[in-house]
């Protein structure tokens, strides 16, 4: 009889590499982005989610006449309704030349919806939000 602890020894490290890749933190696509970012912010890691934010946008939070970060994280914490947010579920995405329009509602666990669009653009690869809009 083969010695099988060999084989469940691999069978496990296998395993826990698929887990810990789909658990990385990257995001799949624009929608992908949209659905980390918002997760980033239902967590309380909000210094992960503005990374996730353009350049611009970026700028914009970066400058202490416009923002603080007490004021991004009362922002987050209302669109998040104190990080109660349950799904985010991406309505319609479209790409062209100069990035993504991704169409978006955020359920929360009240069972309230918010329906929202953002422009995404790639920077360096990865895919980075603009403002978003209430639609």
């Amino acid at each position: 009889m083969l010695n099988r602890q060999p084989r469940l020894a691999l069978l496990a490290l296998a395993l826990g590499l698929i887990l810990a890749c789909s658990q990385s933190g990257e995001a799949e696509g624009p929608g992908g982005a949209v659905q980390l970012f918002y997760q980033q912010l239902n967590s309380g890691n909000y210094n992960a989610a503005k990374e996730m934010y353009n350049a611009e946008v970026r700028a914009t939070l970066d400058d202490p006449e416009v923002s603080s970060a007490s004021g991004f994280r009362a922002w987050a914490n209302t669109q998040t309704k104190e990080r109660t947010i349950s799904k985010v579920e991406i309505l319609e995405s479209v790409s062209d030349e100069t990035g993504a329009t991704i169409d978006y509602e955020i359920q929360y666990k009240d069972g309230s919806t918010k329906k929202s669009q953002v422009h995404m653009t790639q920077e360096e690869g990865e895919w980075k939000l603009g403002f978003s809009l209430d639609l």
